[in-house]
């Protein structure tokens, strides 16, 4: 679901309620499998998604918006606190070849 509608910020409960488990389990075995909690996977979800947006050439606001970023700042805030760079000193150079791997 979260990879389906990125942008979509779906509740806890809501998910929860789609895999039949209290949310307290859901997180629990969230972290247990995947590593990090729901919100960091998701950030990260979104962080890959608009480093391949502005990759293959939207702009830095276009990409962050359609990955569900609330706004331009609000993505350059998360990926400097997250990575320790702005997203445009990384992505100005060379954005076709920073990728964001997620191990599945």
């Amino acid at each position: 679901m979260i990879r389906a509608d990125i942008a979509r910020n779906h509740s806890i409960q809501e998910l929860a309620r789609r895999v039949d488990l209290s949310p307290g389990r859901l997180q629990h075995l969230f972290v247990q499998e995947i590593g990090v909690p729901l919100r960091t996977f998701r950030i990260w979800i979104r962080f890959r998604h608009a480093v391949e947006r502005a990759g293959n050439g939207d702009s830095i606001t276009s990409a962050a918006l359609d990955a569900g970023f609330s706004s331009s700042s609000h993505f350059s805030h998360a990926f400097k606190a997250t990575f320790g760079a702005t997203a445009a000193s990384v992505l100005k150079d060379a954005p076709s070849r920073v990728r964001i791997q997620l191990i599945e």
